[in-house]
């Protein structure tokens, strides 16, 4: 089982934009631990689910600025740079982070966030009702956002460290409905187990849920919380279909 390592300095930066680490992550998949990766930009622009060269080469020029990977265009006779239109460009991965601490997610788990995710349901209340109000495709999102549910999940004690929703707009720049949203729906895929924030005593308040990320390690996941909180199974639409083949 490969698993798509992501250094915690990527995964934290809160200058990165989700959809730049969701392409980054594609390049760690396709890369498949090597240092290196040939991309060919229509494949890419259809898995990406993205319109035009320009937002890809915004991306790519964002995760070089950062010293996440390196790439050279072609240049004309203007002085612009461009991307091949036909044949690869060759990406070079950086592993060289003063923060040795990585991430890691199974591949087979990050095809699940998006496919759980391209069609997420954003619901509001409608004369006491409970409707859908919109339909999203937040696969960026759902990606960066289970990576950091994977950073705050401690393997050895079977515990995940509750993340606040400060802790995840200061990083993901998503509004609460669109998280609740995207963790209902990784939830009723069985990529996430929940755990209902304790009441605040003398407060109408919760502390903030626990999620825990459910893909194998080779052992059996534990579904058992050390503290004593309600599991609860999440409350999302109707089911989705698969999405694209490609992350």
């Amino acid at each position: 089982m490969f698993k798509a390592q992501v250094n915690n300095t990527i995964i934290e930066n809160k200058t990165l934009s989700n959809a730049a680490f969701y392409l980054y992550t594609y390049l760690v998949i396709h890369a498949r631990g090597d240092k290196k990766v040939d991309i060919y930009i229509n494949q890419l622009l259809a898995d990406m689910h993205w319109k035009s060269n320009k937002t890809l080469k915004k991306h790519l020029t964002r995760l070089k600025e950062l010293r996440y990977i390196g790439y050279e265009l072609g240049v004309s006779s203007k002085g612009y740079e461009y991307l091949p239109i036909h044949g690869s460009l060759t990406v070079y991965l950086n592993d060289n982070f003063i923060n040795r601490q990585f991430t890691q997610v199974a591949i087979e788990t990050l095809y699940g966030v998006r496919d759980a995710t391209l069609l997420t349901e954003i619901h509001t209340m409608i004369d006491g009702e409970l409707v859908v109000k919109s339909v999203y495709d937040e696969k960026e999102l759902a990606t960066r956002l289970y990576y950091m549910y994977e950073k705050s999940y401690n393997k050895k004690d079977n515990y995940s460290v509750p993340l606040t929703y400060v802790d995840i707009y200061s990083i993901t720049k998503g509004s609460n409905k669109v998280v609740k949203a995207v963790s209902n729906a990784l939830v009723k895929s069985k990529l996430l187990i929940v755990f209902i924030g304790e009441r605040i005593i003398g407060s109408n308040k919760r502390r903030a849920n626990k999620y825990l990320p459910t893909w194998k390690r080779g052992r059996e996941f534990k579904t058992e919380p050390i503290s004593k909180e309600k599991k609860i199974k999440g409350k999302i639409g109707k089911k989705i279909g698969k999405g694209m083949r490609g992350i």
